[in-house]
């Protein structure tokens, strides 16, 4: 019953939420978009100058410098700053969703935004999905703390900046979704679900119609793959996917166990892009623009191997050693890569084969098998290609990688690794999603009444009879009794029924107050805190329910039935 009345309070939060999640798609957008700008404004500058169209045609001086001076530039910044104030990315909303209960913290968005745009546009072949998932979800928090929306709903605004950020960035709607849900959120809601889905798609529509800079194409007809002869080259594929996504991981977690001095650590970085930069140019390419590539056969089959060689070696090195860039950019050109390339030796191995699906299905099984994404990452197959023809075969690859990751190497996603080498978890009990989801204004009580000195005898009795709590002021501070109206739920309450007249001693009891805002965690956490098992909810300083430790533990119980 109790279950029942809550979604009936969540269905009539849904116009709210709505629009929450249509304001939060459009202000997405538009910072995607000032993001893209700051990544290309270097490259802008470089060819307002005369020196080159692109980096990849910069001289070899440039080309070796421009990363460092990245770097260096990234240095400057954070060095002034705390160290909690660094912490970007994903990983930063794993870590956020798991201990806090406020808003994403405002100097953390501007460290991704700078951070990022600085080691993007200075070359380092790094992803910048991960950066646009953290400032999305940071600046729809924020604009859910500017309208007072309640803790509950946080955790649910920081999805739908991650799926509109997805959207925004990708071109791919139905992907973000099921991005947000699978690797941000961990939970389908019918209300949050609809929420997510209305700023997915707003922000698509706008960066479609105003900024057109979507990054990945949409238009890629599949041919049909022919199973009969193409199996061996998928299963290849599949154990290739598997150990080389164990290889990236490993690699990036074991770099950052060896953190030290920043300065050190950022230099590391910049010198090992820009001395592969000397030789190889095209590793200064913006790594959406590699993966095209691939997928349309731009490159010679010399090259690609010189590009996932990077993208499994150089990447997750800098990746370990801090730069603030993403990995799911990354890990889609390995795959891309990699497809590409099994799918050239098709013909010497007499086998027919369309590289541009080879390399689709290869984007997506790395893409889960380093961020455990299955889902996500095939609807992104299928939003690419424009075509169901390659899903059996990308269900099969992405199935078989991930069996490879979790049921034989036994490594979780690379997000939560690398929160773990934070010493701390990405904490998944059920009972904390549950409490951060449902806000102390769903559950309180507000059978209660306001008691005053003036009362009569009569007016007491009646107010005692007719409420489960009464409350009063005392010197500024609230006090509670119990009143006669039996309580909602049937554990018993620290408070014995109030005995008349009120005034009387041992009555009244001091309580402490919540605002209606929080949620059920945070209100748990202060009745710990406070050693009580009960809480006034106040909005604006005045009474509008109470809480009992009961009612959470009810409707925990509610939710686990």
């Amino acid at each position: 019953m109790q279950n029942s009345t809550l979604q009936i309070q969540r269905f009539k939060q849904l116009p709210m939420l709505t629009l929450m999640g249509l304001a939060t798609g459009i202000v997405t957008a538009v910072l995607i978009a000032i993001f893209n700008w700051l990544i290309e404004l270097p490259g802008l500058t470089f060819n307002l100058a005369g020196l080159a169209e692109n980096l990849t045609e910069l001289p070899i001086f440039w080309r070796f410098s421009l990363p460092i001076i990245g770097s260096v530039l990234l240095w400057l910044i954070w060095s002034r700053q705390e160290s909690h104030y660094r912490r970007v990315g994903i990983t930063h909303l794993h870590e956020h969703l798991s201990y806090k209960h406020t808003a994403l913290p405002l100097p953390n968005l501007l460290n991704q935004l700078i951070g990022a745009a600085l080691t993007l546009g200075t070359g380092h072949p790094v992803g910048r999905e991960g950066p646009a998932v953290h400032l999305g979800a940071a600046i729809s928090s924020l604009l859910g703390d500017r309208f007072d929306m309640p803790a509950s709903q946080q955790r649910l605004l920081i999805g739908c900046g991650a799926a509109a950020a997805i959207s925004a960035l990708f071109g791919l709607p139905l992907a973000g979704i099921l991005f947000a849900m699978e690797v941000v959120l961990l939970e389908y809601t019918i209300t949050g679900f609809i929420a997510v889905i209305v700023a997915a798609v707003s922000a698509d529509r706008l960066t479609q119609t105003l900024f057109n800079e979507a990054v990945h194409p949409t238009a890629l007809l599949a041919e049909p793959v022919n199973f009969s002869q193409e199996i061996p080259l998928l299963l290849l594929l599949t154990l290739a996917v598997g150990l080389l996504a164990f290889m990236f991981q490993e690699l990036q977690c074991r770099t950052a166990k060896l953190r030290g001095n920043l300065l050190r650590r950022m230099l590391i970085a910049g010198v090992l892009v820009g001395s592969v930069a000397s030789f190889f140019p095209q590793i200064l390419l913006p790594v959406h623009l590699s993966t095209l590539g691939a997928i349309n056969e731009l490159f010679s089959l010399p090259q690609m191997l010189i590009f996932l060689a990077c993208y499994l070696l150089l990447t997750p090195l800098i990746l370990g050693l801090g730069i603030p860039g993403g990995v799911i950019g990354p890990a889609l050109a390995a795959g891309g890569m990699l497809g590409a390339i099994l799918a050239s030796l098709g013909p010497a191995l007499q086998i027919q084969t369309e590289v541009s699906n080879y390399a689709l299905i290869g984007m997506a099984a790395m893409m889960s098998a380093i961020i455990h994404a299955p889902l996500a990452a095939l609807v992104a197959v299928f939003e690419w290609s424009s075509s169901s023809h390659i899903l059996t075969a990308a269900m099969l690859v992405i199935a078989g990688s991930e069996l490879l990751m979790r049921g034989v190497f036994h490594r979780p996603s690379i997000f939560e690794r690398m929160l773990t080498l934070q010493g701390q978890s990405r904490n998944t009990r059920a009972y904390r999603r549950i409490l951060m989801s449902v806000g102390v204004t769903d559950v309180m009580s507000t059978h209660f009444s306001i008691a005053t000195d003036e009362l009569t005898d009569e007016e007491e009795q009646l107010l005692a009879s007719r409420n489960t709590w009464l409350l009063r002021h005392v010197d500024g501070q609230l006090e509670l009794a119990r009143g006669w109206a039996p309580p909602e739920h049937d554990a018993e309450e620290a408070l014995s029924a109030v005995q008349l007249p009120l005034n009387g001693p041992g009555q009244w009891h001091p309580v402490a107050q919540i605002k209606e805002r929080a949620n059920l965690l945070q209100a748990l956490d202060l009745m710990q805190e406070q050693e009580t098992s009960l809480l006034v909810v106040t909005q604006r300083g005045n009474p509008v329910g109470v809480l009992s430790h009961a009612a959470v533990q009810a409707q925990f119980a509610a939710h686990e039935d």
